[in-house]
């Protein structure tokens, strides 16, 4: 009779060490889940973030100031409405920016009217872009007390070239070319290189 007593007994116990193993492996399941989600969704920020200041900085060339800054931050709240794709009109996106803070904007960088959290130097040479904070619900993460995470990212892009010499990122207007071939000139003395006729 003792040794039935005891089998009880340790049956109850495994029945816990289970339940709590099970718990345990199902909240790190749930961080996983929802970590990789998260992961997602910020890199998805942060393409918006580069794509909007590239964006920006392409549409202050050639351009007056004051009018350079509202086409650019107009382009820019389209571009990232398109990369990020979220769950809002673009009208909803739009006052999103206008409510935004970047709070970690250097100083030397001015706003246009509408958007703190897009901006520019006084020469239009750089533009920063930091999105609106995105709230993403959870899957799981409400068990654990974690209903929502919340995402953001910035980018900066600088039009001015530091140096000369070796092969740099640019961009080109989409109507700046004939055909499929553009000609840049590089360097004091350019050679005219065939299907090319001039610097």
């Amino acid at each position: 009779m003792l040794l039935s007593k005891t089998t009880s007994r340790e049956d109850g116990a495994t029945a816990i060490t289970v339940m709590i193993v099970l718990t345990v492996l199902l909240g790190f399941a749930a961080i996983a889940v929802d970590g990789a989600a998260a992961w997602a969704l910020k890199r998805q920020d942060q393409s918006a973030a580069d794509t909007g200041a590239v964006a920006g900085a392409i549409f202050t060339a050639n351009r007056t100031k004051a009018q350079a800054m509202v086409d650019a931050e107009t382009e820019i709240i389209r571009i990232t409405f398109a990369t990020v794709s979220p769950d809002m009109t673009l009208a909803e996106w739009t006052t999103e920016w206008a409510n935004c803070a970047d709070p970690n904007k250097p100083a030397r960088f001015v706003e246009p009217p509408n958007s703190k959290c897009i901006s520019f130097t006084s020469n239009l040479s750089e533009v920063r872009v930091q999105t609106p904070i995105i709230p993403w619900a959870t899957a799981f993460g409400g068990i654990f007390g974690v209903s929502q995470l919340d995402t953001s990212a910035a980018a900066e892009v600088n039009t001015n070239l530091i140096s000369q010499g070796g092969v740099l990122p640019f961009g080109i207007p989409g109507n700046a070319a004939n055909e499929t071939e553009i000609c840049l000139k590089t360097g004091a003395n350019p050679q005219n290189i065939a299907p090319c006729d001039g610097p």
